[in-house]
């Protein structure tokens, strides 16, 4: 995520992408476990609909290795509309899977768009009994946006997934980047099971603030896989909002974008993939 920063009233600005179709917003996924560990994460992505009217979809998940059963997707069908996404939650099951890599894909059919079908790819990364990639922390950055002088902006979790067999521990640290406390976590210590997620709730509070850009970072501590995961905050504090007209165009200029601040979602530091 990109946050863009105008210069004295740092208001935020997005990017408008028109289309004139059917839009998915993630072109594929990998989701690692661990051989009779826990399940994944879900994981999820947005249909947009740029066709002006109502459209219908559906979703037919595949599977090129390992059986068909560890893949799916929800809802099968639905309806979008132009001012609406429609969320898609994308499932696996590693359950009597070896290790290896498998490989599936969902497609997306929606006639009435010009560019339908489309389609997601996944992949399922399952490692042996006895390798501990480390607990899972998504999303590893979370964006702020309040106005000066109103309420706070809601609070916003980032999970911990433990993929082995064993339950794991945890403890959370805070840091304000030389800057105000201006943010709480809950819970900062715990455990997680094997298929038990757990959530750990940011609650931003933005009283007294003078407008602007304020850097924060949760550092989550796993003393028993020896290991630690970053997940990166940003605040913006600005004098308003910007307005955006029913197609999503903003049409407030209160400001002249001057720098761009990278948010990484689903990338922590140090990570690692595999490629081939």
């Amino acid at each position: 995520m990109v946050v863009e920063v105008g210069g004295v009233t740092s208001n935020t600005a997005s990017l408008f992408v028109a289309v004139n179709g059917l839009v998915a917003t993630q072109n594929g996924f990998t989701f690692q476990a661990v051989q009779g560990g826990g399940r994944p994460s879900p994981k999820s992505f947005q249909l947009l609909n740029g066709t002006g009217g109502p459209l219908s979809f559906t979703l037919q998940s595949s599977t090129i290795s390992g059986g068909s059963g560890w893949l799916s997707a929800n809802p099968i069908s639905g309806i979008i509309d132009p001012a609406q996404p429609a969320l898609v939650t994308v499932s696996v099951d590693p359950a009597g899977l070896g290790p290896g890599d498998y490989y599936g894909q969902i497609r997306i059919d929606a006639p009435p768009a010009p560019n339908s079908p489309r389609f997601v790819s996944v992949v399922l990364n399952v490692v042996g009994v006895n390798v501990n990639p480390g607990p899972v922390v998504e999303p590893t950055g979370l964006v702020f946006v309040g106005v000066a002088g109103s309420a706070s902006p809601g609070a916003q979790t980032t999970r911990i997934t433990n993929l082995t067999s064993r339950p794991t521990s945890f403890t959370v640290t805070t840091n304000f980047v030389g800057g105000p406390a201006w943010f709480t976590v809950a819970p900062t210590a715990g455990n997680v099971a094997p298929g038990t997620p757990v959530d750990i709730r940011v609650v931003p509070n933005i009283a007294g603030l003078a407008i602007g850009v304020y850097r924060g970072v949760v550092l989550l501590n796993f003393p028993q896989d020896s290991t630690s995961r970053v997940v990166d905050l940003l605040l913006v504090v600005t004098s308003q909002l910007p307005t955006a007209d029913k197609d999503g165009r903003f049409t407030s200029h209160t400001c002249t974008p001057s720098r761009l601040i990278p948010v990484f979602t689903l990338l922590g530091g140090n990570f690692n993939a595999s490629v081939a």
